[in-house]
């Protein structure tokens, strides 16, 4: 049964402090920092939630804009910023700003958006809404990038991470480096619904060094959408050289080597 859905900003506000414990991700991080070095500052982050990327990217010299709806990601966006030193950190910014409806006073040369961070739009609406705000913050020659999962059937059903619908997978463990030395374990089950709705149910538990588990559940709602799908939109929206990818290393979509490890990456020029 599917649950009412809490507000994007609500919903990220509830995860803030725990979304770098459940979702530690490096392996995009050389694909993003590569195009920043290509297409030079200023960047905008779409989504930027703990400033994972945004932070990184400051480090390699490059001026970061990161926009986000939830105050709680943005604070703790604000309290990775603080452990930079006064140069780098100098070089990003985060707003609360909504990735659908934006409107700054710059232009920029590459803008990204990590993680699925487009699957967390209601549908095609608004994600026309965004990529025709991001098509009007380019500078000519600039470049949205962006990566989301994916979901394949038929003979694609093994290409990209499958999980049974409504079955709990286990998807890691990690350790604090604190004194109380506690365990977590992360678990997931998701629910695709006909009309694209992705119900993603994170669980997280906690165990203390006396064995006592102490789960947190986090419902998180996206809705998904095919490569096929994406492209068209952002033909509509203005793009024409758009470049597809299944792994971040620019393997081809669909490539046999990604098997369980698949996903789409866009590249889109005006």
């Amino acid at each position: 049964m599917m649950s009412t859905p809490l507000s994007k900003d609500k919903e990220y506000d509830a995860l803030a402090d725990w979304y770098d414990i459940l979702w530690p991700r490096t392996e995009d991080l050389a694909f993003y920092s590569n195009l920043a070095t290509q297409h030079g500052s200023p960047i905008l982050e779409l989504g930027c939630g703990t400033g994972r990327v945004a932070c990184e990217l400051a480090k390699q010299g490059q001026r970061v804009v990161g926009i986000d709806v939830s105050d709680q990601m943005l604070t703790q966006a604000a309290e990775r910023r603080s452990q930079l030193d006064s140069p780098t950190a100098s070089r990003v910014e985060f707003l609360k700003v909504s990735m659908t409806d934006f409107d700054l006073s710059e232009l920029f040369m590459l803008i990204i958006s990590p993680f699925s961070g487009i699957l967390e739009l209601s549908g095609p609406k608004e994600r026309l809404a965004s990529y025709l705000s991001c098509r009007h913050h380019l500078v000519d020659g600039g470049v949205f990038a962006f990566d989301s999962s994916f979901s394949g059937a038929g003979h694609l059903a093994d290409w990209g991470a499958p999980r049974p619908p409504g079955v709990m997978m286990f998807s890691g463990t990690s350790r604090t480096t604190t004194i109380d030395n506690k365990v977590f374990h992360h678990f997931e089950a998701l629910e695709y619904q006909a009309d694209g709705r992705l119900d993603l149910t994170a669980f997280l538990d906690e165990v203390s060094s006396d064995g006592a588990v102490r789960r947190r559940t986090f419902p998180v709602l996206r809705h998904y959408v095919s490569p096929e799908q994406t492209k068209a939109e952002l033909l509509e929206a203005g793009f024409r050289d758009i470049q597809i990818y299944g792994g971040f290393k620019h393997e081809p979509l669909y490539d046999s080597s990604l098997k369980g490890r698949g996903r789409q990456i866009f590249i889109a020029r005006l």
